[in-house]
């Protein structure tokens, strides 16, 4: 993908937490998906 090298990183937290539910291409799909139309 040609994003893929702007996306930083993912280094996990000294204090823990908890994790990413959702790899950075899946968000960025559902971002890019309502950009045209919007939410109605």
């Amino acid at each position: 993908m040609a994003l893929e090298p702007l996306t930083p990183g993912f280094t996990p937290s000294p204090k823990g937490g908890r994790g990413r539910m959702v790899d950075d291409r899946a968000a960025l799909n559902g971002v890019l998906q309502f950009l045209p139309t919007g939410i109605p």
